[in-house]
């Protein structure tokens, strides 16, 4: 394909990286914003979206992302809704955030999938811009919000200022499009490159966002004190640094103009400009403020001291990268530049007049380094440096008496020193530009020593606090030191001064602190770090191979990894129990607990399988498995044996060989009425693992690597070993020492799974014949199992049981076994629902299906016709062979004529039976149509049950109904068209049917107990039946158009409708009301139905 920008192709998209950087960190901000009920859904549906693209269901993995993501937005709304105590700006503002986040999200998804690209390439095309520019205002926001819930809103805009400028390197920036390929014409008949994916307005809009931004937010934040000096030079550092940032980048100002000389001299004023007014900014706010305690100098000599060191240091810089240096006017003003910078730096710092030397002899062996590149000379500055700050830890700290983090302040000034000292020496190795091996293993030595106790040191600085409660070491610096440690590692091993192995230790070490920020007093430091090493060799240590390929692996090395990623996990398991502690459950259970080191295992696995293995169906099969467990633990909880206590034994290393330790303690799950009664025994819900069991069963079947669909027996082994547990689950759970009742409700389920297995493929080992017997045997089993309920005896309760009942043994008898009656009743109503559902997907294949006939359909059917009619409609019902022609022949024929013509079935309904009937299923539209009233029947005795008849529930259980099909035998008129008919006429009958009692329990039978004494029954009863009969005519009218789908004339409707009004206006009870609603909205459905079919007709004509 081509478009006017070049050739559209096909590929993955190419900036994953940097939309994860800007995305990734929203939905966990997101997570926390939205809740429990949010992160769980996005949880489940990646979970689906995933299983469903592995398994090649392309419309179904979108389908899922897209739900999962509309169903979060809602459940956001709803949540949102429920805090009445947020100001109304506020949660609409948080209300688009959200939605914006999700369907960018959305969209991320969407353009992974090549047959969207290979389908609607123009859309993608414009789907791939829309995300990159979306990227940096929607991921700024949504980012300020959660930092400004960690460090308060205050601190915040500088946060923003710094998450703008890296989102607008990393999306800002000019990038090609991923899709689009090959040189576009330009006027004069030249060729430049493919176009970029952002313009021109998208980076003036990205750049002005930056900038004002985050000062806008301090104005506001701080509106009321904002013209302190304090808050005058913040604000003049938020809007100096971002436009500094922004021209220091080499296409930071791509969208101005495209002549060279144009943007070079805009890039020199602005740097100039914004240059002076950033180091006033950080001179006032940062050093006075922060650090004006240690200086010992009195304004205004102090500022013009701090202002001649910045400055200078700052002209030194912008000589060096403009050039200016190079010659030998500019090396003896840059040196002398220097040399006086630090003379000012050490009067500043309080230096004594004999050390003073020291910054200065520094400073001129900084010089000549400049000039020469020797060792030596660099050598003389570290000395000059390292005394000058050693004495001014000694001078200021060195003294004090406390502990910060567990360690006094004097080994915090030596790991400080120490740190100081090897951030001095690697400089200076690598810029000299020494080969040899030996300095190379020094250096990586130096390296890895450096990463150490800067890392040792900032989880002491970071964890302690002030007396007053500040924070010592802040946030940002350990964000700050972690990405240049990073960005340092693979510079140095790109440039080969280091080996890949120390690269990838040194990026571990520094991902390790981030960690910290989310609890610093749990020391996670250690664990992740263990983690790290194990997760990150796919990307960190492995390399791609020639032509840009993936790197592979042999199994047994993937399989060394895995085990790596499980150790790594099991060490660092105290930590997920902190950070699940601190952020899910104050006292998490232990199936959340072991769940959520199932996740991180398999989160740990993902990089290697996507990476080395992104072919492997066992590799992903496995990945989805250990997931699935791991949700499926946090979700159910079940209960885990407590053997051996919680003691760890003493071993070197502090190594615990239990799952948990005296410090992390898991809630053990039993009842709330276990929990705050008094001498019960204890009762657990061991038959939860049941459900894990049966659940993992059916994921491992549709996950299978064997072809599940072409072998039956597979199948059926899979749903034995699902459906025996979950009956087990289900019989054990609700009916507990009742084994007559325990061996029928799980013969049950067997006969359900079996009939489910069979129906997908019913000509294999006899399934036609074979699925009539199960069905009717399951049928069988209800009034069997509910006449046994009714006669086995109830196990007793114990002595400690029976004193938190109030009532009397009798009663208390007749409680308990009305809810196993219950209990019996929603089992035989969900399982009848799933059979219902199931035979409502075969029939709707069967209409759907293009496929001629099978050759029998034409002894079936009598002739080339659709008509069905005589003993042959019957006959084609029930299928060939076996049971059915066996029942088939035990009615007399004249019987058979006389249904068959009763059930003439015509057109689609005719051909969908007769393809059901060549693979011997002709009665499955009839067995559906039983389940889903058999289903509907039980609900609605069950909400007798539990709500005494509550109108509400309708609107809830007449969905069913639309499970119900066209058949020969029960519905033979039930078309299509009319599928929306039965739910309507059963929520209108059971809403009457209601109302009509209830008018006659108020104003006939008991008045006393429902009327005032100054009420008239006889006006109640009035009063009501008008309110009920003036919802009649759009009642009626609704229901003969569902059924006929035949227009009426407007005037009806204006008139009949706002009668529905009054119901809601004088009527008491909850039934009559609900009436009113449906006819109004039913009218409502009419009116606008009704139009469209107008419209469908005149485009036909």
């Amino acid at each position: 394909m081509s478009t006017s920008s070049g050739r559209f192709s096909p590929n993955s998209f190419q900036y994953n990286g940097r939309v994860a950087l800007a995305f990734v960190p929203s939905l966990v901000v997101l997570g926390g914003l939205a809740g429990k009920f949010v992160v769980g859904t996005l949880m489940v549906g990646a979970m689906v979206a995933y299983i469903s693209d592995m398994l090649r269901w392309r419309e179904a993995a979108i389908g899922s992302i897209w739900f999962t993501l509309v169903v979060s937005n809602l459940g956001f709304l709803i949540g949102s809704s429920l805090q009445a105590d947020r100001p109304l700006l506020l949660s609409l503002g948080m209300i688009g955030v959200v939605g914006a986040t999700l369907m960018i999200t959305g969209i991320w998804a969407t353009v992974q999938f090549k047959w969207i690209q290979l389908k609607h390439p123009a859309v993608v095309i414009a789907l791939e811009r829309l995300l990159m520019v979306a990227c940096l205002p929607v991921g700024l926001v949504v980012q300020t919000l959660g930092v400004a819930g960690a460090v308060g809103l205050g601190n915040a805009p500088f946060f923003m200022m710094a998450m703008g400028c890296i989102l607008y390197y990393l999306c800002m920036v000019p990038l090609p499009s991923s899709f689009q390929r090959g040189r576009v014409s330009s006027i004069g008949g030249a060729s430049r490159s493919t176009s970029h994916l952002q313009g021109r307005l998208d980076g003036l809009i990205a750049s002005i966002t930056i900038t004002f931004l985050p000062g806008f937010v301090y104005f506001v934040s701080h509106f009321d004190i904002i013209f302190e000096s304090e808050h005058f030079w913040s604000l003049a550092l938020l809007w100096s640094t971002p436009v500094l940032f922004i021209c220091a980048l080499p296409e930071g100002l791509w969208w101005i103009s495209e002549r060279p000389q144009g943007q070079h001299a805009f890039r020199v004023i602005l740097i100039a400009v914004s240059g002076i007014v950033a180091i006033a900014g950080l001179e006032f706010r940062v050093i006075f403020h922060s650090f004006g305690q240690y200086i010992p100098m009195t304004p205004p000599w102090s500022w013009l001291l701090v202002g001649a060191f910045m400055y200078m240091k700052a002209a030194i810089v912008g000589a060096h990268f403009a050039g200016l240096l190079n010659s030998q006017a500019g090396f003896i003003f840059g040196g002398g530049a220097l040399i006086v910078a630090a003379g000012a730096g050490g009067v500043v710092a309080g230096l004594p007049l004999p050390l003073m030397p020291c910054p200065l002899i520094g400073a001129a062996g900084m010089a000549l380094y400049y000039d020469s590149r020797q060792l030596r000379d660099y050598v003389v500055f570290l000395a000059g440096t390292a005394a000058a700050a050693i004495y001014l830890f000694y001078q200021h700290f060195w003294f004090l008496e406390v502990s910060v983090g567990g360690v006094s302040v004097r080994g915090i000034c030596q790991l400080a020193i120490a740190a100081l000292v090897v951030s001095l020496i690697v400089p200076g190795i690598v810029l000299s530009g020494v080969g040899d091996g030996v300095v190379k293993i020094g250096l990586e030595a130096f390296l890895l020593i450096q990463g150490l106790v800067l890392s040792l040191l900032e989880e002491r600085l970071y964890a302690g606090e002030h007396d007053e409660g500040d924070v010592i070491y802040p946030a940002y610096l350990v964000l700050f030191t972690s990405i240049l440690g990073v960005g340092i590692a693979r510079r140095l091993e790109e440039m080969e001064y280091i080996n890949s192995m120390c690269a990838y230790i040194l990026q571990c070490m520094y991902i390790a602190k981030l960690p910290m920020l989310l609890l610093p007093e749990a020391s996670l430091v250690v664990p992740a770090f263990a983690v790290a090493l194990a997760v990150s060799p796919p990307y960190l240590l492995l390399k791609a191979e020639a032509g840009g390929r993936q790197p592979r692996l042999h199994p047994w090395q993937g399989v060394v990894l895995v085990a790596a990623v499980v150790f790594s996990m099991t060490l660092a398991r105290f930590a997920i129990f902190d950070i699940i502690q601190e952020f899910v459950s104050p006292h998490p259970p232990e199936g959340l607990l072991f769940g959520a080191l199932l996740i991180s295992i398999a989160a740990g696995s993902m990089p290697m399988v996507f990476r080395c293995y992104p072919n492997s169906q066992a590799a992903r099969r496995s990945l989805i498995l250990v997931t699935a467990a791991g949700v499926l633990l946090c979700v159910l909880r079940p209960p885990f044996p407590i053997t051996g206590g919680s003691k760890c034994p003493q071993l070197p290393f502090g190594f615990c060989p239990r799952l948990w330790d005296e410090r992390h303690v898991p809630g053990h799950e039993m009842d709330d009425v276990e929990i705050y009664g008094l001498g019960l025994a204890r009762r657990e819900h061991w038959p939860m693992w049941m459900i894990v069991v049966a659940l993992m069963m059916g994921l491992a079947a549709a996950t299978s690597g064997i072809p599940v669909h072409r072998s039956v027996k597979t199948r059926l082994g899979y749903a034995a070993v699902g459906g025996l547990s979950a009956g087990a689950y289900l019989a054990l759970e609700f009916f507990p020492g009742q084994p007559p009742l325990q061996i029928l409700v799980l013969i049950a389920t067997l006969l359900a799974c079996a009939f489910l297995v069979l129906l997908q493929k019913p000509a294999e080992m006899g399934g036609s014949s074979w699925m009539p017997i199960l069905a009717a045997l399951w049928g069988v089993l209800l009034p069997i199992t509910m006449f046994i309920q009714s006669e086995t005896p109830i196990p007793e309760l114990s002595r400690d049981m029976q004193r938190l009942y109030p009532d009397g043994p009798r009663q208390v008898q007749n409680e308990r076994r009305m809810a196993g009656r219950a209990a019996l009743l929603a089992i035989y109503a969900a399982q009848s629902l799933l059979l219902a559902f199931a035979l409502k997907l075969k029939v709707s294949n069967a209409l759907r299906s293009n496929g001629a006939a099978a050759p029998q359909s034409r002894a079936l059917g009598g002739g080339n016709g659709l008509t069905y009619g005589g003993n042959a409609s019957w006959r084609a019902m029930c299928g060939p062979g076996g049971f059915s022609v066996l029942f088939g022949s035990m009615i007399p024929p004249k019987v058979l004529d006389r249904i068959g013509r009763m059930t003439k079935m015509d057109g689609a309904a005719g051909l969908m039976l007769r393809r059901l009937s060549a693979e011997g299923l002709g009665w499955v539209p009839t067995v559906g149509n039983l389940m889903t009233i058999a289903s509907f029947s039980i609900c609605m005795i069950l909400n007798l049950y539990f709500t005494g008849g509550g109108p509400e529930a309708a609107f809830v259980l007449v969905p069913i109904l639309l499970l119900l099909n066209q058949d020969p035998l029960l519905l033979p008129g039930l078309t299509e068209r009319q599928r929306y008919f039965p739910p309507y006429l059963a929520l209108v009958g059971y809403l009457w049917m209601l109302g009509l009692w209830s008018l006659a329990q108020a104003g006939i039978f008991h008045p006393e107990v429902y009327l005032a004494p100054t009420d008239s029954a006889w006006w109640y009863l009035l009063r009501n039946a008008v309110m009920m009969l003036v919802t009649l005519p759009n009642l009626v009218s609704f229901l003969g158009f569902l059924w006929s789908q035949k227009l009426k004339s407007d005037a009806t409707l204006l008139i009949a409708t706002p009668l529905n009004v009054l119901p809601l206006a004088f009527s008491e009870l909850t039934a009559i009301k609900l009436i009113g609603l449906a006819g109004g909205a039913g009218a409502i459905i009419e009116f606008f139905s009704m139009r469209h079919i107008q419209r469908i007709g005149m485009r036909l004509i």
